[in-house]
């Protein structure tokens, strides 16, 4: 009976451990270091990446100017182009303003549209905005706007992939 009781309060002691962990982590969104994105793979293009805050949960410029150092999983790779950093970061009531450096109005088409889609999904998980509007000026100037519903963040070709099969 001792041993049951020491196993269970074992037990509660790793699940509240756990749930402190989770507390103090945030999930950034990367796509994979491949040539060819995994369509309709489990977890579609996007991919999160679980990493500790280390205190900073609520630091949000903090926070994104770690995201641009890329992820730390060998799988996976940063959307944007390298020294790609953050400028300006405005927070309003329901709705973010980042402004990147002007290495990314280089980009143009899918890359760009999947990298702005990769930072918008790392952000709403990060606020509780309801839009967010990503800039970049140089040469040509970029402005993204996605909103929690936008169709770019919800991928469900996998779950599509599985219902055409049956």
């Amino acid at each position: 009976m001792k041993r049951l009781i020491s196993l269970l309060l074992l037990l509660a002691l790793v699940v509240s451990l756990a749930a402190c962990a989770d507390e103090n982590a945030v999930t950034y969104y990367y796509v994979r270091d491949e040539e060819e994105y995994l369509y309709g793979a489990a977890d579609g293009v996007m991919v999160g990446e679980r990493r500790s805050a280390a205190g900073h949960v609520d630091d949000l410029r903090y926070l994104l100017i770690l995201y641009f150092h890329g992820p730390v999983t060998d799988y996976l790779k940063s959307p944007f182009p390298s020294g790609t950093n953050l400028e300006e970061l405005v927070q309003q009531e329901d709705s973010l303003d980042i402004r990147l450096s002007g290495i990314v109005s280089m980009m143009e088409g899918a890359d760009l549209t999947l990298a702005c889609a990769c930072l918008a999904r790392t952000c709403f998980g990060m606020t509780d905005v309801q839009s967010i509007t990503i800039h970049a000026e140089s040469l040509n100037t970029v402005s993204i706007t996605f909103t929690r519903d936008s169709l770019l963040l919800v991928d469900e070709s996998a779950q599509n992939m599985t219902q055409a099969a049956d």
